[in-house]
């Protein structure tokens, strides 16, 4: 029986942080809306688990976890790509994964307040989603392999039951570094070498109220 836990493993903090300008042109139905940064994918058909099914392949190496999401979500049967086509945009396959985060999570009447809160979530999510064909900027902690600062990225992900593991851990075993880095992120060990940094220059310097500032 097929697992319900799939697994994007990500291994570095990596790449983007910004959206190029859409620009909306008319296609056919089996196309999303086209955008200047749009690319198109090759398809691959196989067969998985006695059904022929169509998966996205990257056109060059590198971060792509737009193309990660959809290949989950087509193993699943969430989305499926026609069989007739050789190749597809990242604009359709952000319409597509949009549409099932949409189908998915309809609004719930019986709570006005959470209904609201959840239509927001949504949308900041398929906000987000252009940006992930570029790259995932996330914030790694390092005391476990599923520990992440929560973003709207990582809500992606949540929202869809898709797991998202990094390799950025301490080793328990090196007791000293664990017990400084295990509760810390990327981002605050990276604020404190900053700060260690500048603390050693502010010695060098005879800055003496500047590093008692510091310490304090």
């Amino acid at each position: 029986m097929l697992s319900q836990e799939f697994i994007i493993c990500v291994f570095s903090s990596v790449l983007v942080d910004s959206r190029s300008e859409h620009q909306t042109q008319n296609e056919d139905n089996n196309k999303g809306p086209s955008t200047n940064t749009s690319t198109n994918h090759r398809i691959k058909r196989f067969k998985f688990f006695n059904r022929q099914i169509s998966i996205c392949l990257q056109n060059e190496n590198g971060p792509c976890p737009l193309l990660a999401l959809a290949n989950v979500l087509i193993l699943r049967g969430a989305i499926k790509i026609h069989p007739d086509r050789s190749e597809i945009s990242s604009d359709l396959l952000i319409e597509l994964i949009a549409g099932h985060l949409l189908e998915t999570n309809p609004p719930l009447a019986e709570d006005d307040a959470y209904s609201k809160n959840q239509q927001k979530t949504l949308a900041d999510i398929i906000d987000v989603l252009p940006t992930l064909q570029f790259g995932l900027d996330v914030n790694v902690q390092f005391g476990g392999v599923k520990n992440f600062e929560y973003d709207t990225r990582i809500a992606v992900f949540d929202m869809l039951d898709i797991s998202l593991y990094h390799g950025w851990i301490v080793d328990p075993n090196d007791e000293i570094t664990y017990s400084v880095l295990y509760k810390k992120s990327y981002n605050q060990i990276v604020d404190k070498i900053i700060e260690g940094q500048q603390l050693e220059a502010d010695i060098k310097s005879k800055k003496p109220q500047t590093v008692l500032g510091m310490l304090l």
